[in-house]
């Protein structure tokens, strides 16, 4: 019900608000929303036609140069997902326990198909779905917190409008889905907090909001923060609730108390099922519940290297993610959500209202605590020279963009207070701050000055990924069938842009075939063997002395990789894997006679 409408009371009795103003009764608006024949409003909707143009044509700006596939890890989230359907051994032990699977389930639906696919274009429709989505959401949440339109818009601006935001939801990267999955949790619970308890929708929004965060929780594990966080903040604003209403007799606060306790655990069951479900597929496909992280390609030591200087240093663990939260979000949105921040506290005084967006902000000592341990890097020019991980600051929009929306909403009351003459002035000010956010990414996006893009072009032009590069291109032209043993892990590269079909490829994650075709590939009809003369590489390290043993000669090499061929004929290879099933006899010699396959 977003239409024409004042600031109204605090959400609860004592707790800190302006006097109701109200251009239209409730009682009206409600009358009018249902002989609203459209499902959304004129707002929301105008809101969401622009987000999907905006939306589309980032897309199409950034789709030209390859740039929607920039990131290595768009890649692999993309190959995850076409594995689950074409692999050697498809299925879904193909999601792994290393990524959260949810994004990885929702590319499924075009996978399978191999422009989507080499394009990117799989997993950016998701990720543009979830933008539009993220854009209505920062939009309804600010016009419900102060009821006012154009605050509302500043809000959806700073979101919509950010060059990086545009960039990320333009590729198959899961940051999207992340933002959209918060949003959705921390509106349904601003919802639940202002409707009372005899509203049909109170219910429905406290499980809206857990049904998002089990989302988030299953889409990167910042969601799994966030999700013990908002529990606490359903508890605390229950238990403000009911104190306020009920006073503090004995009996109220026991059936206070009660009444909190089923309702945080309603919200924390939902919350926690994202994390225990995983525990429980990791245990199943790797053997320990903890494999996301202490497994082989997850400790945190594949990523993290000795000369990480954040580790154990809390000021640049602080000023690293500091600066990297200002490069993506931009100073003078920083500067604003600052200034909203204090205003916020000051006004709200932590009522029940004002928490869901502050729940946001754990977020930012969360990366802290992080990069202070040395759980995941992220490397910003004044301290490594280079961006590496410098997207990690862009959730940090989420609660700046809507601590910004309610200043801009604050300022636009204090102005109406002074009188008629200072009415152009409130007005011009929102379309200020959104003229300026629109000039400033129009000149982004001409220049290309956009941080999260600048760090995948950076790093594929690095040696090594300039090595990767020419093994796939002479790959791509020479690879005409038959098997092909490579390593994932380190080798993405090659394994997407060599577009070798994935159910050609043997890889980390071929279940019961990859140890024994690195044992002896010859008796598993492997016909191609890539390696990265790497100690790293299980390839290398299991065959590089063996495999011309093996029959294998070498095909090319370059500074980084050898590409082994199998030198017999294609009978010859399935005769050699028919004598290392033991069955060999009249069966190896018929292979033998059948010519090349």
């Amino acid at each position: 019900m977003e239409h024409a409408q004042t600031r109204t009371t605090a959400a609860f009795p004592g707790t800190p608000g302006k006097a109701a103003v109200q251009d239209t009764p409730r009682h009206v608006l409600e009358v009018n929303a249902r002989k609203r024949r459209w499902p959304a409003s004129r707002a929301t909707t105008i809101v969401t036609a622009a987000a999907a143009v905006l939306s589309v044509l980032a897309y199409l700006h950034f789709y030209p140069n390859g740039q929607t596939i920039a990131y290595m890890d768009a890649r692999s989230h993309l190959m995850i997902a076409r594995r689950v359907i074409f692999a050697d051994t498809p299925g879904a032990g193909q999601l792994g326990a290393v990524w959260l699977p949810l994004p990885h389930i929702l590319m499924l639906p075009l996978a399978w198909d191999g422009w989507a696919f080499y394009s990117g274009f799989a997993g950016s429709i998701v990720m543009m779905a979830c933008y539009v989505l993220l854009t209505v959401l920062s939009y309804k949440y600010t016009w419900q917190l102060t009821r006012r339109h154009t605050a509302a818009a500043v809000t959806a601006a700073m979101i919509a409008l950010n060059p990086n935001m545009l960039y990320m939801q333009s590729t198959a990267m899961t940051e999207l889905l992340m933002f959209v999955t918060m949003m959705g949790a921390v509106y349904g619970l601003l919802r639940w907090v202002q409707t009372d308890a005899d509203d049909r929708l109170h219910v429905v929004y406290l499980l809206g909001g857990g049904a998002s965060i089990l989302a988030c929780a299953l889409t990167r594990y910042e969601g799994w923060t966030l999700a013990v966080t908002l529990t606490g903040v359903v508890a605390y604003c229950a238990l403000f609730k009911q104190g306020i209403r009920r006073g503090l007799r004995r009996d109220a606060l026991r059936r206070s108390w009660h009444l909190t306790e089923g309702q945080a655990l309603a919200f924390g069951i939902l919350g926690a099922t994202g994390p225990l479900a995983w525990m429980a597929w990791n245990w199943t496909i790797e053997g320990s519940p903890l494999s996301f992280q202490t497994g082989q390609y997850a400790k945190p030591s594949n990523w993290v290297g000795s000369g990480e200087k954040a580790v154990h240093h809390w000021w640049i663990a602080l000023r690293t993610y500091e600066i990297a939260t200002v490069d993506t979000i931009s100073l003078p949105v920083a500067g604003l959500a600052l200034a909203g921040l204090v205003l916020y506290l000051w006004r709200k005084r932590l009522s029940p209202e004002s928490m869901p967006a502050l729940s946001l902000l754990v977020m930012f000592p969360m990366f802290v605590v992080m990069l202070y341990t040395g759980q995941r890097p992220l490397h910003v020019p004044e301290y490594y020279g280079s961006f590496y991980n410098v997207r990690f600051g862009l959730v940090m929009l989420l609660p700046a963009a809507l601590l910004a929306g309610y200043l801009v909403a604050e300022v636009m009351d204090l102005v109406a207070r002074l009188g008629r003459r200072w009415r152009p002035l409130g007005i011009a000010m929102p379309v200020i701050v959104i003229g300026v956010i629109a000039l400033s990414s129009a000149a982004a996006l001409r220049t290309g000055d956009i941080v999260t893009l600048e760090e995948p072009l950076a790093a594929n032009t690095a040696p090594s990924a300039m090595q990767s590069a020419a093994a796939a291109d002479w790959l791509r032209a020479h690879y005409d069938g038959g098997l092909l043993l490579m390593e994932s892990y380190g080798n993405e590269e090659v394994a997407f842009a060599a577009h070798v079909p994935m159910q050609d490829q043997v890889y980390e994650g071929s279940y019961r075939i990859w140890g024994p075709a690195l044992a002896h590939p010859g008796y598993h009809e492997i016909a191609w063997v890539v390696m990265r003369d790497s100690s790293q590489d299980e390839v290398y390290t299991g065959l590089h002395a063996s495999i011309v043993r093996y029959g294998y000669r070498l095909a090319w090499t370059n500074h980084d990789y050898l590409i082994y061929r199998w030198s017999g004929t294609a009978a010859q290879l399935a005769a050699n894997a028919m004598l290392g099933s033991g069955t060999a006899g009249t069966a190896g010699t018929a292979a033998l006679a059948g010519g090349d396959n």
